[in-house]
């Protein structure tokens, strides 16, 4: 009676002699790249905040002033830069290999760094509005409020976050056993006692 061919876990290989071979047939399953493609997503979004307006100010004679973070603050804004391009680099790591969990990690250890600088300076911009506001009167006013980029910085950073856990969490493929390899007896008789 001929032995059952030795499958994977999965279906997708059979043992032949010392190799394993895919069933013909049977098409290997696409990488999940949600991962990557949320961690991109999130950290382009991070790119594009960075120079849309963090505070809008107008006033009599003057017009609308907006300034976005990279004119704002000294460092703050290419720091979030550097971490959102740090965060892209990962997001399409993840895209082209699929899930892992040390890229998964790595990407959410880049992620709140950047989301700590947003906090900050969401907190220095509001404490701005608050100050520009303050020096209205009856006969001057002077309009003050935070622009679209802290928030579109701030939604970025958490789809950012949400790839990198999803990363972390993702099932994982099932790995091919290592094929048992019996030692031909003519091996054995070579090496023996001579």
């Amino acid at each position: 009676m001929a032995q059952a061919p030795q499958l994977t876990p999965d279906g997708r290989f059979y043992l032949d002699g010392d190799r394993w071979l895919p069933i013909p047939g049977v098409t290997a399953k696409p990488r999940p790249r949600l991962a990557g493609v949320l961690v991109l997503v999130g950290a382009m979004a991070v790119v594009v905040a960075s120079f849309l307006p963090w505070l809008e100010a107008t006033a009599p004679f003057v017009g609308t002033i907006s300034r976005s973070l990279m004119a704002l603050t000294t460092s703050d804004g290419p720091i979030l830069l550097g971490l959102a391009v740090c965060g892209g680099l990962l997001g399409l790591l993840l895209t082209y290999r699929g899930p892992s969990i040390a890229v998964g990690i790595t990407v959410v250890m880049v992620a709140l760094p950047a989301f700590g600088i947003v906090i900050y300076d969401y907190i220095q911009v509001s404490g701005r509005v608050a100050d520009v506001m303050s020096i209205s009167t009856s006969t001057f006013v002077v309009i003050a409020n935070i622009g679209p980029g802290p928030y579109v910085a701030g939604l970025g950073i958490l789809v950012w976050l949400i790839g990198g856990l999803v990363a972390i969490l993702a099932p994982r493929p099932l790995q091919m056993p290592a094929p048992a390899i019996s030692t031909p007896a003519s091996l054995i008789g070579s090496h023996g006692a001579g």
